[in-house]
């Protein structure tokens, strides 16, 4: 599935006419205060247009907020309404638009919480798009679908590679997904589902950077614990491993 976020004009001048040239499908993630905001801007009436080839549209929040930030002097009530409103409301503006529902959201900045994730689910959406740079697999839950982010700078090899990459399963996460965590040296890991891997074909990144691993073959646990003269930095993680 092809995916494309915000709702810039190079959608419509550039993405578009190929996709519809191959009848590709693809889905646009529109923050809809950006609609129609400036000469960069996507129109209403370009997006219905596409919808009439194999475009769909989903919700990118009213202003592409990062969810996770409070604003200066917020406190959690008006952190947890303004946050609330992006995600419920920009699903409403897009539906009495483009008179269709809208079933996805993407997270802005591909970061999120259980609570943002939560009112995801409680808006009506019916599956979630992050930004953890691996594939999907049939097994993968609807809340938590993964992207590839592919830039325009990509060669035909690396994308090849995307492509084929393997999804590895996994049947508990730490810290759990989302969390925000204060601890700036904690553990964090995956323990894989089933089979043998050996460690040299495993790959962990955080934040994008390779990272010394371990590996325990009898229980299948990969992790990185930050070295306490290197701790995280407060900050956003997404961790991928391959």
């Amino acid at each position: 599935v092809i995916t494309i976020d915000d709702g810039f004009k190079s959608t419509y001048t550039l993405a578009y006419p190929i996709l519809k040239k191959y009848n590709l499908p693809a889905t646009l993630f529109i923050y809809t205060d950006f609609v129609e905001k400036n000469s960069s801007s996507l129109t209403w009436k370009e997006i219905r247009e596409m919808m009439q080839n194999n475009i769909e549209i989903g919700s990118h929040t009213l202003s592409h907020c990062n969810l996770l930030r409070y604003k200066e002097n917020e406190d959690y009530d008006k952190y947890f309404s303004r946050i609330k409103k992006e995600i419920f409301l920009s699903k409403e503006i897009l539906e009495s638009k483009i008179g269709e529902k809208v079933k996805f959201f993407a997270y802005p900045y591909g970061v999120y919480s259980p609570l943002i994730k939560n009112l995801v689910i409680q808006a009506g959406y019916e599956g979630i798009l992050n930004a953890h740079n691996m594939n999907n697999t049939i097994n993968t839950n609807p809340w938590s679908l993964n992207r590839q982010n592919v830039f325009g700078n990509i060669s035909l090899n690396s994308f090849v590679k995307i492509l084929n990459q393997r999804p590895l399963n996994t049947s508990q996460i730490f810290p759990y997904d989302g969390i925000i965590e204060s601890n700036q040296l904690v553990k964090i890991g995956a323990i894989l589902e089933g089979g043998n891997y050996d460690a040299k074909t495993l790959s962990m990144k955080l934040g994008g950077a390779k990272v010394k691993f371990d590996f325990n073959p009898e229980n299948r646990e990969i992790s990185f614990t930050p070295d306490s003269l290197k701790p995280l930095i407060k900050k956003s993680y997404i961790v991928n491993i391959t």
